[in-house]
């Protein structure tokens, strides 16, 4: 399994409770869930842990895809809406999903809505400063004016040289990727839209985040040497944005 979703499944190793829930074993939503592997892992962990996605794209026949243990415990979002209840859930998760949606704040609002009073969501994705395009395994592409003839350029050169993930798509597969589907927000953006929908300040758990990262790599030997700003500096330049945010 990836190592993100190893990390959001290892907040709940003892089921600890949202800021101001107390019940035993919380409700757990893992937002653009793609085929459940996180939902699937966390039930294997006993954990109460349902999914949700637009399965726009790769995931058209996303019923054909999902292990029928978890079919049930897996929505479809239909016009931006989240098929669950006002105050459901207590924490909500997401990984590299919101880089995705080119206007979020709608998203970001209707995670709110299924958010309990004091429950949590954790978030990982890429903003506009990260250096590392991980969609097609690339440094800075997404640094380039959309659709420019500089973008095309240095993605053709970088296929050329071998680099890159996804090589079977080309230079044309990238673009369409970096341009058509993949919105990389502003820092500055992301937090204030998170203010506005969740009526709190979004903490950074990106040293959290890379620690546990290190911790689980063949580096776990040497963590002790590193400095914390040298882990927070490679997680804003690889990750991006990890938060964690309080629901208003």
């Amino acid at each position: 399994m990836k190592p993100n979703y190893n990390f959001f499944l290892s907040l709940f190793g003892n089921a600890e409770p949202a800021h101001t829930i107390s019940q035993v074993k919380p409700k757990i939503l893992d937002f653009g869930c793609g085929v459940g592997e996180i939902v699937l892992a966390g039930l294997d962990m006993s954990l109460d842990i349902y999914g949700a996605d637009t399965f726009d794209g790769y995931y058209i026949d996303w019923k054909d895809n999902i292990p029928k243990e978890i079919l049930g415990r897996i929505s479809k979002i239909n016009n931006n809406i989240i098929d669950y209840d006002d105050n459901t859930f207590d924490f909500v998760i997401s990984n590299q999903v919101f880089e995705h949606i080119e206007e979020p704040l709608g998203s970001y609002m209707e995670i709110s809505r299924v958010l309990k009073p004091g429950g949590v969501m954790y978030a990982i994705f890429p903003n506009k400063s990260v250096w590392y395009e991980g969609h097609v395994g690339l440094y800075f592409p997404h640094w380039f004016k959309r659709h420019s003839y500089a973008q095309r350029k240095y993605l053709e050169i970088s296929y050329l040289l071998g680099l890159g993930r996804k090589r079977h798509l080309k230079p044309d597969g990238w673009i369409h990727i970096l341009n058509d589907v993949t919105f990389h927000h502003p820092r500055k953006l992301i937090k204030t839209e998170i203010v506005n929908a969740f009526g709190n300040t979004p903490d950074d758990i990106s040293l959290k985040f890379m620690a546990y990262r290190i911790s689980n790599s063949k580096f776990k030997k040497i963590q002790p040497l590193i400095p914390k700003l040298a882990m927070l500096f490679f997680a804003r330049i690889r990750a991006g944005s990890v938060f964690k945010v309080i629901n208003k």
